[in-house]
C-alpha cells in the first residue's frame, strides 16, 4: 500500500505543527488568576504602603478622601496562585496593603506567580511602595 500525499498537505501540516508549537506554550504562560479589591476612607494626609514580592505596582493620585486597590493575582496554575498571600489592612488614616508569596515547601522550577498592585490614593497620602522584582510608575 503506497501512501501519497500532495504538496499541499504538507504545507497544510507544517503550518499546523508551527501555530501550535506557538500558540500552546502561549496558553500555558496565561496561567490562573483572581482579583482582589479593596477600598478604604480616609482623612488628613494618609500614609499608604504597599508592597508586593513580584509585579507591577501603578500607583494614581486622585481627589477623593479614599484609597482603592484592585489587585490582579496570578500564577501558573491553581496551586501557585493559592500560594499568594493577599492583606489590605486600616489603622486610622494608614493603610498597608502587602501580596506575599511565602515560602511553603518545594518550589518547583517552573511555578511562577505575581501581584500587579493598581491603586488610587488621595494626591496629599504618604506613599511607600517596594515591588521585589517589577516596576513601580
Amino acid at each position: 500500500m503506497t501512501f501519497r500525499t500532495s504538496p499541499q498537505f504538507k504545507r497544510l501540516c507544517v503550518l499546523v505543527a508551527a501555530v501550535g508549537f506557538t500558540v500552546v506554550p502561549t496558553l500555558a504562560q496565561r496561567g490562573v488568576s483572581r482579583e482582589e479589591q479593596r477600598s478604604f476612607n480616609v482623612g488628613g494626609m494618609p500614609q499608604v504602603r504597599v508592597t508586593t514580592f513580584d509585579g507591577a505596582l501603578r500607583v494614581e493620585a486622585w481627589d477623593r478622601n479614599e484609597v482603592s486597590v484592585t489587585a490582579e493575582l496570578r500564577g501558573r496554575n491553581q496551586s501557585d496562585l493559592d500560594r499568594i498571600e493577599f492583606a489590605a489592612t486600616q489603622s486610622g488614616d494608614q493603610i498597608q496593603i502587602e501580596a506575599r508569596l511565602p515560602e511553603r515547601g518545594r518550589v518547583h522550577w517552573n511555578s511562577w506567580a505575581a501581584a500587579n498592585i493598581p491603586l488610587r490614593v488621595p494626591r496629599r497620602a504618604t506613599l511607600f511602595a517596594r515591588s521585589g522584582d517589577g516596576h513601580i510608575e
